[in-house]
């Protein structure tokens, strides 16, 4: 029976697999709708992300190529399908191998990444792993071209991930194809719970160190000037401050505390609204907080743009004797998605009153200070 199949060749493949491209893209969109590049700058966002997405493109190829649909809507589109030696419908195990196949020189190149960050994290710049990293990239840039060119030079058209898989693409134009309401209403679950999975976790960032030399500059104290009011004008300008987030001792409005991590009786995990003014504008803000990091959303009006702006800036929750610190870093223009260096970062401080109610005030990296409204979100 296997005389008889009729191989597809590449040019088909890969016009299946742009169709399919489009329709992931989609779908990526729709289930990751709404994670802001701040959440992707920590990471266990930015891993997570990656291996949630690849989950939700499993569930889509392997459920699709084993199921009486035996192909993608790319494949089933074009009239292809992929089958076994026999020219049967597939397994799942034979497409999850085959899924595997396809993206193995993805994972090389993601291990390669996951490796080069272990020396930037620790502030090495030239050492040994990084040339790991880029054997790694090589590899997995080979095997890709090769994987994917070797339908090209082989009888039955396989490409790397048909041979692991021991399958076969061929022409398909039988009427029986169908995609069940079973195997869409899976696709859908993967894609939810692969949704619910990276809201609950934790964001830890990247700290990069540079050198000693630099840790040496920036614990020398520098003169601190009177920043004028910024109230008049809505906008933040940029921080005066010789600390950062991750400092054990900060210094905001006169007052200096000793941080120490947050254990987790301190966390205030879940979505919250937080308002504050600054002189006459007010910020309307959404917090959302996992653990020790967070991801706070705010909007005001810019009397200089004369419009509304939203800023996103990444939280990181401290605790000291009088209560806990959320400090903020990296503003990012919403609109822009890039740095915005008129916007000092909000350092906001926090104590729960015996009524359960939050006393809050917000002093930013100008020492501005102001009283804030904080209350939950449906938690």
């Amino acid at each position: 029976m296997i005389n008889q199949l009729q191989y597809v060749g590449i040019p088909k493949r890969c016009l299946a697999l742009f169709i399919d491209g489009l329709i992931q893209t989609v779908v990526g969109f729709v289930v990751f709708f709404g994670i802001s590049k701040v959440e992707l700058e920590t990471t266990t966002k930015l891993f997570s992300y990656a291996l949630l997405a690849a989950v939700v493109q499993w569930g889509y190829y392997g459920l699709m190529e084993s199921s009486k649909a035996r192909g993608t809507f790319g494949k089933m589109a074009l009239g292809i399908s992929v089958c076994n030696s026999m020219g049967g419908q597939i397994s799942l195990k034979q497409a999850t191998l085959r899924f595997l196949g396809k993206s193995l020189w993805f994972v090389l190149f993601f291990v390669g990444a996951a490796i080069a960050l272990v020396p930037l994290v620790a502030g090495k710049q030239n050492s040994p792993l990084l040339f790991i990293t880029m054997a790694l990239w090589l590899v997995s840039f080979l095997l890709g071209a090769v994987g994917y060119l070797m339908p090209a030079f082989i009888p039955e058209r396989q490409a790397l991930h048909d041979r692991i898989a021991h399958t076969f693409v061929i022409e398909d134009d039988s009427a029986d194809r169908q995609v069940s309401q079973k195997i869409i209403f899976q696709m859908i679950a993967i894609a939810v719970v692969a949704r619910l999975l990276f809201n609950v976790i934790p964001g830890i960032p990247i700290s990069i160190t540079n050198s000693n030399n630099d840790s040496s500059q920036a614990n020398q104290q520098t003169p601190v000037r009177n920043t004028p009011n910024r109230g008049t004008t809505g906008s933040k300008r940029p921080a005066n401050s010789n600390t950062t987030p991750e400092a054990l001792t900060i210094t905001r409005c006169g007052v200096t505390e000793q941080l120490s991590p947050p254990s987790p009786n301190s966390y205030i995990d879940g979505d919250w609204k937080v308002n504050f003014a600054v002189g006459i504008e007010a910020h309307e803000s959404t917090l959302r907080m996992k653990g020790a990091t967070g991801v706070m959303r705010t909007q005001f009006f810019d009397k200089d743009a004369n419009k509304t702006r939203t800023v996103v800036q990444q939280m990181n929750l401290k605790v000291s004797s009088s209560g806990i610190w959320l400090l903020g870093s990296n503003p990012v223009n919403e609109e822009t998605n890039q740095p915005d260096a008129n916007y000092s970062p909000d350092n906001i401080f926090m104590q729960r009153a015996p009524s359960g109610q939050f006393n809050a005030v917000n002093c930013d990296n100008n020492n501005n200070l102001s009283r804030v409204s904080i209350a939950p979100v449906n938690n």
